[in-house]
C-alpha cells in the first residue's frame, strides 16, 4: 500500500525583525512525481527528496526595490557559495551556513576574502535530521521516514535520503553558484543574515545579470512594482545616492 499523506501543523512560530515563519511538512511520494496536498499535485523534481518542508513566512517588511535593500544592508557582495552545511534549530526548522568567496565589495569595510552567512531553509539527511532535533519537536519520526523509504525503494535505508525545506517555495542558494547578496550582521551569531530571508539573495543569470526569487505573496502584499533584476549600475546608483 502507498504512502500518500500529508503531516500539515504548526511546529512552532520563529519571530524575527523581519517575518513570522510557520513550518508546514508534507511527505512526497516520489514514484508518482507528486506531493498529495489536498489533491493538488506539485512536481518533485529530485529523487533524493523524501521528505520536503514548507515554511510560509509572512514577511512584516517587503524590499521591493534595490535603495530599499541598499539601505538595510551592512554589506552588499558578491559572492561564489564554496561550502554549506545545514543544521536544525528552534523545533525542528533547518538553517543553512553557507560559506561564500567574496568577489567583489560593494558595500562594507575590511572584509576578509571568505565569510558565512546564515539563512532559513536548506536540505539535510534524515539520519542528520533525526540526530539533531529533539524528538518532542520532530513533525516526522523515525518510524515514518522507514515507512516512506520501503514504500519508494522496498528498504528501509532511508538515512541518506534528503529533507528538504523551502521559504515560501523560495530554494536555497546552491554550491559553486555566484550571487550578489545584501545582508545584516548579526553580533550574536558572528555571521551574517541576508536582507529579509531571501529577498536579499540574487543570482547570476548570465552577464552580471542576477535575478531574485520571490514568492506571490510577497508581490501582493509590496503593493508596488517590484524589482527582481538586478545589474552592476543599480547597485552603484543606489550606493552614490
Amino acid at each position: 500500500m502507498k504512502l500518500k499523506r500529508m503531516i500539515m501543523f504548526v511546529v512552532g512560530i520563529v519571530m524575527c525583525t523581519s517575518f513570522v515563519c510557520y513550518n508546514n511538512e508534507k511527505l512526497i511520494n516520489n514514484n508518482e512525481g507528486n506531493i498529495d496536498d489536498n489533491d493538488s499535485k506539485v512536481e518533485a523534481n529530485d529523487e533524493n527528496i523524501l521528505v520536503e518542508f514548507e515554511c510560509k513566512c509572512d514577511m512584516e517588511e517587503i524590499y521591493n526595490d534595490v535603495p530599499k535593500l541598499c539601505d538595510s544592508a551592512d554589506i552588499i557582495i558578491k559572492c561564489n557559495v564554496i561550502g554549506q552545511e545545514a543544521f536544525v534549530k528552534t523545533g525542528s526548522s533547518i538553517y543553512t551556513d553557507y560559506e561564500v568567496k567574496i568577489e567583489e565589495i560593494y558595500k562594507g569595510d575590511n572584509m576578509p576574502d571568505v565569510i558565512h552567512l546564515e539563512s532559513l531553509g536548506g536540505t539535510i539527511t534524515c539520519a542528520e535530521y533525526l540526530e539533531q532535533v529533539d524528538a518532542k519537536d520532530s513533525m516526522i519520526g523515525e518510524n515514518e521516514f522507514k515507512q516512506k523509504e520501503i514504500n519508494e525503494k522496498g528498504t528501509d535505508n532511508f538515512h541518506t535520503r534528503i529533507i528538504d525545506m523551502k521559504v515560501n517555495g523560495i530554494s536555497s542558494m546552491k554550491t559553486g553558484e555566484t550571487y550578489i547578496v545584501f545582508a545584516t550582521y548579526n553580533k550574536k551569531l558572528k555571521k551574517y543574515n541576508p536582507v529579509g530571508l531571501y529577498q536579499g539573495i540574487f543570482e547570476e543569470e548570465y552577464d552580471d545579470k542576477y535575478i531574485r526569487n520571490l514568492s506571490d505573496s510577497d508581490v501582493a502584499s509590496a503593493g508596488e512594482k517590484v524589482v527582481y533584476e538586478l545589474e552592476q549600475d543599480d547597485i552603484d546608483n543606489c550606493i552614490q545616492e
